[in-house]
C-alpha cells in the first residue's frame, strides 16, 4: 500500500503528488527518465500503484513466475518481482517460470 510518508523521493510530473508505494523509488527512476527499466516487489499493490501514480508501464507476474531469490518475503503466497518500464513491458511475459 502507498507510503503515507514518501521522504525525498517525489514524483517526477508533479512533485505535489506521490510517487506511489514501496517500489516508488524505482517507478520514479523510470519516469523520470534516469532508467530504462527497474525492478520493484509487490505484496499488495507496490507495482501497480507507482506505475499507475508515475505514467510508466508495469508488468507483475503471477506468483511463482519470476524467480524470487534474494527477496524478503512477507507473504510467501502474495509477494512477486515486478517491473517498470517508460516503454512497455510485453518481453517480459515470456520470462521462465522461477
Amino acid at each position: 500500500f502507498a507510503n503515507f510518508d514518501a521522504g525525498s523521493t517525489t514524483n517526477p510530473w508533479d512533485t505535489r503528488h506521490s510517487p506511489g508505494g514501496s517500489s516508488q523509488g524505482s517507478a520514479a527512476a523510470v519516469a523520470a527518465g534516469l532508467v530504462d527499466f527497474a525492478f520493484g516487489t509487490q505484496t499488495g499493490g507496490s507495482v501497480n500503484r507507482p506505475a499507475a501514480y508515475n505514467g510508466i508501464a508495469a508488468f507483475k507476474p503471477s506468483v511463482g513466475r519470476a524467480p524470487r531469490d534474494g527477496i524478503v518475503l512477507n507473504a510467501h503466497s502474495l509477494d512477486t518481482l515486478g517491473f517498470f518500464a517508460a516503454g512497455g513491458c510485453a518481453l517480459l511475459a515470456r520470462l521462465p517460470p522461477g
